[in-house]
C-alpha cells in the first residue's frame, strides 16, 4: 500500500501530506546537487529516510501503538527538525512543502535542539526518545 494518502483522519493526513511534499522537494534538491559537501552530505536519502518514517508511524497507528494525534505530533516534531536542517545545511528558510511558504517555518522552539542557532548532531538513541519511540 502506498503511504501517502489520502488514507487517514484530518490532523494526520496534514501531516503526512506535508511530509510528501517535503520528500518531492528533497528527491528534488538531492537530484541537483548543489556542489556544496555539506548539503549535498545532509541531502544524501534524506527523501528516502522521510518516507521510511513517515510508514513506521503510520504502521505503528494502523496496529494502535500510537494515537491518530499522537502520531501528527511525532510527524510535525520530525518535519520541524528536518526544517531546521534545510535552513541550517540548504539555506532554505520558507521551504514550498508548507502550506504558506511565505511564513518561515525553521524557527527553533526555546529549548529543544537547534534554539541556540547551531546544528545539533543528536545520538539516534536520543532522538528516538525525544520523539517518543523505543530504540
Amino acid at each position: 500500500m502506498r503511504t501517502f494518502g489520502p488514507f487517514y483522519p484530518q490532523a494526520l493526513q496534514a501531516a503526512v501530506s506535508h511530509a510528501e511534499r517535503l520528500v518531492t522537494l528533497l528527491a528534488r534538491e538531492e537530484a541537483r546537487g548543489g556542489g556544496d559537501d555539506l548539503a549535498d552530505a545532509w541531502l544524501a536519502g534524506r527523501a528516502g529516510e522521510v518516507e521510511r518514517f513517515v510508514e513506521a508511524l503510520v504502521e505503528d497507528w494502523r496496529l494502535g501503538r500510537r494515537t491518530c494525534a499522537a502520531a501528527a505530533a511525532v510527524l510535525a516534531d520530525y518535519l520541524h527538525a528536518l526544517h531546521e536542517g534545510m535552513g541550517e545545511y540548504l539555506h532554505i528558510r520558507s521551504p514550498e512543502c508548507c502550506a504558506d511558504a511565505t511564513v518561515p517555518t525553521a524557527v527553533p522552539r526555546p529549548g529543544q535542539p537547534g534554539a541556540s542557532g547551531m546544528a545539533v548532531i543528536e545520538p539516534l538513541a536520543s532522538l528516538h526518545q525525544r520523539l517518543g519511540e523505543s530504540s
